[in-house]
């Protein structure tokens, strides 16, 4: 299992990378593939849900498609455990690696303090 993770995430970022960092891609993501199409995908939708409403992957590896729109700069990674969504990730970032899981945004709340004794 852990194999197969690893090496759906090299392959991966091997499209990424070579979709990504300035370099030309000769594929062109589907019309459909817009972020508000993005935002409706829901973990548990299957592929032909995704499909509906993204349009054909740019790129397919095994249970993981790449979503890459050229201008503006966007893309999207998809991965599917038996035909369902698990995950989902976008970016703006042509150099960003959307194989890697991402940190929780920092809150933007000011921490809680507590009331100082006056002795």
């Amino acid at each position: 299992m852990i194999r197969k993770i690893t090496l759906v995430a090299l392959a991966s970022l091997a499209a990424i990378l070579s979709v990504g960092c300035g370099l030309t891609s000769p594929f062109i993501a589907h019309k459909d593939f817009t972020r508000p199409n993005y935002e409706t995908i829901r973990i548990g939708e299957s592929k032909q849900e995704v499909l509906d409403m993204m349009g054909q992957p740019t790129t397919e590896l095994d249970e993981t498609w790449i979503y890459v729109n050229a201008k503006p700069y966007y893309k999207a990674l998809i991965e599917f455990e038996q035909g369902k969504v698990t995950h989902k990730r976008f970016t703006i970032d042509k150099c960003e690696d959307l194989t890697t899981a991402s940190a929780p945004a920092p809150s933007t709340k000011p921490a809680k303090r507590r009331p100082s004794k006056v002795f």
